[in-house]
This record gives structure tokens, sequence and C-alpha cells, in this order.
């Protein structure tokens, strides 16, 4: 009401306020050992919109400091909402965020924030340069359009249809970083995305000026959020492999094309152990995550997910391992001495979607 009367103040204060008791109730039903997300419900729409007042503040500012600090606010509000939606997506109001990364305390990144609100696309990046956005006319429903038709035409191989929005998406969310990206050459780019962004591959972005992939010319990663990730790079000289993978046809599912060829590969790069059809079960996966210091796991197999946790597994060739009992399992390794479980990869059709 605030908002739309134009008390953008007031309107700025209420969000702020209900972001604020939304904290202190996750907080109370997490020590009370209830479930906040069955009681209220979604709450992502608040924190857009506070981020969406929170950019259009930043417009309105000269004072560097202030655009800084709305900045870092705007931020620290999507690091939180993509928290959150992991705790809500788990059921497991416990599940915090293990560290205080900013997005200029990785060396030679620029970290990407793109946020698609009603009437525009604002791209919040940040580097060792400092934090900056990019404000950019396209709506939610045109944008979110575009990404669903890139989806759709990368999954169809025989054409090359999936172009014309794969160039147009990187008109609106890589072309206006240009001047940035001049400026500051960074190494890698990181992209931090929300929403359907997180079902397409930022790789596949083509700029038609140059007749070039995205992947040609930066090196991409995709985090779900800052703030659930450690951003140190992997010992590698250290580093051992568990490469599991099913290249026959199990349980009404069909193979997975070159498996053995994918396995090879990884093992060229890594020395370790692998687990192939009727060796990767339930139990030997398990056992051999759990009580070998493996650095690397990487699973080439079949898998579904769901809405929720419990219903979604990998396949192993005897069975299912839920996503719960494959999350229980990887915590077991976070506190060993020898080496903990740097990455877990995997690696098949719904496994990457």
């Amino acid at each position: 009401i605030q908002r739309a009367s134009g008390h953008v103040d007031e309107a700025l204060a209420a969000d702020r306020e209900a972001v604020a008791t939304l904290a202190r109730l996750r907080a109370d039903t997490a020590a009370a050992g209830s479930d906040l997300t069955a009681a209220l419900g979604a709450t992502g729409d608040l924190y857009t919109e506070l981020v969406d007042l929170l950019l259009g503040r930043v417009a309105a500012v000269s004072d560097d400091a202030e655009r800084e600090a709305l900045l870092r606010e705007a931020l620290q509000t999507l690091e939180s909402q993509k928290v959150n939606e992991l705790r809500d997506y788990f059921r497991d109001e416990c599940l915090a965020a293990q560290h205080e990364a900013a997005p200029d305390a990785i060396p030679g990144t620029l970290v990407v924030y793109p946020v698609s609100l009603p009437d525009r696309l604002e791209l919040i990046v940040g580097g060792s340069g400092g934090l900056d956005h990019f404000s950019v006319p396209v709506d939610a429903a045109t944008f979110d359009a575009e990404v669903r038709d890139l989806r759709y035409k990368l999954a169809r191989r025989t054409t090359r249809e999936y172009l014309r929005p794969a160039r147009q998406l990187y008109e609106w969310i890589i072309r206006p970083l240009a001047p940035t990206l001049a400026q500051r050459r960074p190494r890698t780019l990181v992209f931090v995305p929300g929403g359907g962004l997180r079902t397409i591959p930022f790789a596949a972005l083509h700029d038609a000026q140059q007749g070039q992939f995205l992947i040609e010319q930066f090196p991409v990663a995709i985090l779900p959020g800052l703030s659930l990730t450690d951003p140190r790079p992997l010992p590698r000289k250290h580093l051992e492999l568990l490469a599991a993978g099913i290249s026959e046809a199990v349980a009404g599912y069909p193979a997975v094309a070159r498996v053995r060829d994918e396995i090879e590969a990884v093992h060229a790069s890594f020395p370790g152990r692998e687990l192939v059809n009727e060796r990767f079960s339930v139990a030997r996966f398990e056992s051999e995550v759990a009580d070998h210091p493996f650095g690397i796991v990487h699973v080439a197999s079949h898998a579904e997910f769901s809405g929720d946790a419990a219903g979604s597994f990998l396949l192993a060739y005897d069975g299912k391992i839920s996503l719960e009992r494959l999350a229980s399992v990887v915590a077991s390794t976070r506190f060993r001495t020898e080496q903990p479980l740097e990455l877990l990869a995997l690696s098949a059709c719904e496994t990457a979607a």
C-alpha cells in the first residue's frame, strides 16, 4: 500500500521489518522443532520485493558510500532468499549458510546476480573492483518466456533453433557487462541465478557479433548462493577420485551412453577407483564414500528429482540412493582429517537438469 501510494521510504522500512520478522520466526520455529514452511508457505516474493525497492533506491542516490551499502544489502537479501529456499526444500531449519563470502573475496572472478523483476532485469555484479549494477528494460514475462524457449530448444539436438534465444539472452545478460568485463578482465564469470535461469546452461549463451558461445570467451561457474559455497581452489595434487556409473539398461532405465569413456576420461586426470555396473551397488557406493578419503566423487547415472527431496534419487545398479541418503553420506565426510570430500559431480540427463 505504501509503495502504491508513492511512499517508498515507508515501503522499504516495512519490507525490512518483515524480512527481519521472518528471520526471528525461523529461529524460533527451529528452536521449537517446528516447520516454518508448513505454517507460512513460500515467502520468496517478499525478498524479491525488498531487492526491487533497494535497487530502485540505488538508481536514485549519488553518494558512492550509500550506493555501495544499498547494493550490499540487496546481495545479502538475495543470499538469505537462496539459503531459505534450500532450507525449505530439505524441510530442515537447521541448514544454515556455512560461509560469509563476498563477491570481492574471490580473486580473478566477476560474480553476477541476474534478478528478474516485474518491469526489468537487474544485474548486480561484484569483484575486486567493487559492486555495481545494470538495469535492462525487459519485463519478467518476456524474459522468462525467452529462458523457457532456450531450455526447450536446447533439448532438440537435431536443430540450431536454440541460437535465437541463446543470442537474445546474451544481449540481455552479458552485453550490458561489456564495459566492466573490458575494465576488470576477470578470469572467470560466476553466476548466482534464481528462478528459471537455474534451468539453462549459461555456457550456451551466444554472442552473435563474435560468433562465439560464452564458454569460448570465459570459464563459467554457477553457484546456488555465494554464502553456500567455500570458494577455495582444490588441492589437485592430493585428490583421489571415486567414479561410479551404469552403462547398461537397469530397472527399466535405458543405458547411459559412453559412461565407460567418461569414467576413463576423468581417471586420466585423477587417480582412484571405479564402480561400474554391478559393482555400483548402493551398499558398496556408501561404504566407499564413507570409508576412503576420496576428494572427488563422480557419478554417471540416471536420477529423478521432484519438488521434495524425499522423492528424489540417484540410480545405482541394485536400487535407488535417495537424495536425503546421499546428503547424509556426503555429510559424514566433512570432518575427515585425511581428506574431506571436495567435489561431487552428478553426470547424466536428469542430474544435469
